[in-house]
């Protein structure tokens, strides 16, 4: 088994693949369960308050944040690859949130909004042509 490294780029889809180094130079990808949104880690979920703490470590993409119920509010803090992409913190009660990001040859978005009663985050990261798109989403009925 070997890691996925920064030259890796056509792999950064990330979240819902995982990555498996089958030999040198040769690698199989397969998705992982909960295709529409992140399941939920052993533990990873806590609450303190009313506000909920998520955190996700699956490589190549590590999440952490929160998300507070009352106000709407969610704030996520992505790695990729072990690059820090940023940290995005947004009120989602009336406007949605939508980042750009570049990493290495890999360009993609981040996207914060409501769905109905449903908080959701969405990465989309493009491949390098010809590999596709994957997209990752989580919403927050997995912490009900």
């Amino acid at each position: 088994m070997g890691s996925i490294t920064e030259t890796d780029t056509k792999y950064t889809t990330g979240v819902i693949l995982a990555v498996t180094q089958k030999s040198e130079g040769e690698y199989e990808v397969n998705q992982v369960e909960g295709q529409d949104r992140i399941p939920p880690p052993p533990g990873g979920i806590t609450e303190l308050g009313s506000r909920r703490y998520i955190e996700y470590d699956k490589k190549p993409v590590y999440c952490k944040g929160y998300y507070e119920p009352s106000s709407f509010q969610i704030s996520i803090q992505i790695h990729i690859l072990g690059v820090n992409i940023g940290s995005y913190t947004s009120n989602l009660n009336n406007v949605s949130l939508s980042i750009s990001i570049n990493i290495n040859s890999a360009k993609g978005r981040m996207k914060c909004y409501r769905h109905n009663n449903d908080v959701r985050v969405q990465i989309e990261i493009r491949n390098k042509p010809g590999h596709g798109d994957q997209q990752w989403q989580w919403d927050d009925r997995m912490l009900n």
